[in-house]
């Protein structure tokens, strides 16, 4: 259930999850106050996309994502600071606690909160044309695409979805984006039951240190968010 926001002070507790989900359509009418509150550098990658509905995409994400950690931290959002990983992911400087993912596709952006853990997360419109058995065996470990394909030809487009946000979610996460190897976990493909990290090859405990949650935040999008520890709620905003 995806809860319409308010603007009211936000408290993350060290125990929760926060996830957010954007419409960007509703938001076109503020790309200049979003615009106004980015730093000289996002405004330099702004400027690069050919296109303007992936401008504006990228300049309503990173605007609701400074509003959001300036509410978080009870800082303005505009002096936010940013430095970035080894493999360039973000975090605020800040503050050591607060960690942060977003992920977007079509007009829906996802943002997602939780201090100390690490934390990934992924959305996919789901109505795109897309070659389901090249991409599962080309990706997907061997367990995955038996389960897949095990399935009846009508849930292959459903289960695809479902394990290909998991798996994205799960390595961005970890923060070693696509160099990590895609074959050497394997993750729950049904939508029925609560979304699992089943196996991880290298480390047969490694997989207990890891929550997996599905989401859906509108009709014809699927995504899911990865956290290393433990999470005792999730609580899912809509950001109007």
């Amino acid at each position: 259930m995806w809860t319409a926001f308010s603007n009211k002070d936000l408290s993350l507790p060290s125990d929760q999850l926060h996830l957010w989900s954007v419409c960007k359509n509703m938001h076109e009418d503020r790309i200049s106050t979003y615009w106004d509150i980015l730093n000289a550098t996002e405004r330099e990658r702004a400027l690069k996309f050919r296109f303007q509905k992936d401008r504006s995409c990228f300049i309503i994400a990173r605007g609701v994502l400074r509003m959001l950690l300036g509410n978080y931290l009870g800082i303005a959002p505009a002096h936010i600071e940013f430095q970035f990983g080894p493999n360039g992911k973000p975090y605020v400087i800040h503050s050591n606690d607060i960690k942060f993912n977003i992920s977007h596709s079509g007009d829906t952006i996802i943002l997602g909160f939780i201090k100390k853990h690490r934390i990934g997360v992924d959305v996919e419109y789901t109505k795109r044309e897309v070659d389901v058995k090249k991409i599962a065996e080309h990706f997907f470990s061997e367990e995955e695409v038996r389960s897949l394909f095990a399935l009846d030809q009508d849930y292959h487009t459903q289960a695809f979805y479902n394990c290909w946000t998991r798996k994205e979610a799960f390595i961005k996460a970890v923060g070693s984006g696509l160099a990590f190897p895609l074959d050497q976990f394997v993750v729950s493909l049904e939508s029925t039951k609560e979304a699992t990290l089943i196996d991880t090859k290298w480390d047969k405990e490694e997989k207990e240190k890891w929550m997996l949650h599905a989401i859906e935040p509108r009709k014809d999008y699927i995504g899911a968010v990865s956290v290393k520890g433990n999470v005792a709620g999730i609580t899912s905003w809509s950001y109007q």
